[in-house]
């Protein structure tokens, strides 16, 4: 259970080595193989090679795909949501400091591409609701507290990020 084989399935991070390849039937699966588009790397792809986020390349598939179903879960990590997110991976080589830098480089950039964005839609059009929306989706985030990731009904889970608990500490 290193996390070098983690793959995303109907949008949870599941190591693929723990399940039958008839769990897996009929549902949708990234891996690390699609997550360049086109030639272009994915922007985590580019950080971990720009931050030097990898060394003997065995964990950085895991990490990369790991990494990418933390963002897509929660596009503004913190630094302790992303050391709990990846504390599934192992790595023996680089450390994790450069790994989280560079997930927490590429989040940032995500947001100040999408608060860009957003300041340019919110100019061409003012939407009656949409920030009450943007509160209920933050709100309900928080209520789901503890994320556990699974194994999909192989009973081996991996823990996520508990915002009540990091409140306590």
């Amino acid at each position: 259970d290193c996390g070098s084989c983690s793959i995303i399935l109907d949008g949870e991070l599941v190591c693929s080595c723990l399940m039958l390849a008839a769990e897996a039937e009929g549902s949708k699966i990234e891996t690390i193989e699609g997550m360049s588009e086109g030639g272009k790397l994915h922007a985590l792809q580019q950080k971990f090679l720009e931050k030097a986020a990898l060394q003997c390349g065995i964990c950085t598939p895991g990490f990369l795909m790991a990494s990418k179903a933390l963002l897509d879960h929660n596009p503004s990590p913190t630094e302790t949501e992303v050391r709990f997110w990846l504390a599934g991976n192992l790595c023996r080589c680089t450390g994790y400091d450069k790994i989280v830098k560079a997930v927490m480089e590429v989040a940032d950039e995500m947001n100040a591409d999408s608060n860009l964005l957003g300041a340019q839609n919110q100019n061409q059009q003012n939407v009656p609701g949409s920030v009450s929306a943007l509160v209920s989706t933050m709100l309900q985030s928080l209520q789901e507290g503890l994320h556990v990731r699974t194994k999909k009904n192989m009973g081996v889970p991996r823990i996520g990020f508990d915002i009540n608990s990091a409140a306590n500490d």
